[in-house]
């Protein structure tokens, strides 16, 4: 179920965890969860206009990170790693709807987590943003290259696009 968080939140309540989450997040939680949060005041449920796609933000930068997930929580829900291998080991158990990446990260370098993600079947189609301070941006089939700096609007104007285009190899 979606809701909206509607109060600064702890880090967990009733062990749901929402730590690097902000009032008017969307959060995709059970049934259960949401239902909890509602009853508590700790958010709002989220009627029409159905679920909100999950986004995949892997940036090793903690200020930057929490900035794109604040932004990007405004229309889609938002999860985060701060390295390559922590966001390979998620898709073992998510599977997000795009993927916002940096290219330089700690533990697994960006390039190196975009071509397992390319090679593997379960996630060769998702979309993916990459938002690099590399210059010049490579070339990376498949993905919409975005420069550093690279604020929110730019950002979720770029995921939108990339959502909703079957044409997915763009650059910027």
């Amino acid at each position: 179920m979606v809701v909206r968080l509607t109060r600064k939140l702890a880090d967990f309540i009733d062990g749901i965890d929402l730590s690097g989450r902000n009032v008017g997040d969307i959060v995709d939680l059970s049934q259960r969860q949401a239902r909890t949060l509602i009853a508590e005041g700790w958010a709002e449920g989220i009627v029409g206009g159905g679920p909100h796609p999950l986004v995949l933000v892997v940036e090793d930068d903690e200020q930057l990170r929490e900035y794109y997930r604040a932004g990007l929580g405004r229309r889609f829900v938002v999860d985060a790693c701060a390295d390559g291998m922590s966001a390979l080991a998620y898709f073992d158990h998510r599977s997000p709807d795009a993927v916002v990446l940096d290219l330089n990260l700690p533990r697994l370098h960006g390039r190196t987590l975009y071509n397992e993600l390319r090679h593997q079947p379960p996630t060769a189609a998702i979309p993916v943003v990459v938002v690099t301070g590399v210059d010049p941006a490579p070339e990376l089939p498949g993905a919409l290259v975005l420069r550093k700096p690279c604020g929110v609007d730019e950002l979720l104007r770029a995921l939108e696009r990339a959502l909703e285009s079957d044409e997915p190899t763009r650059r910027r």
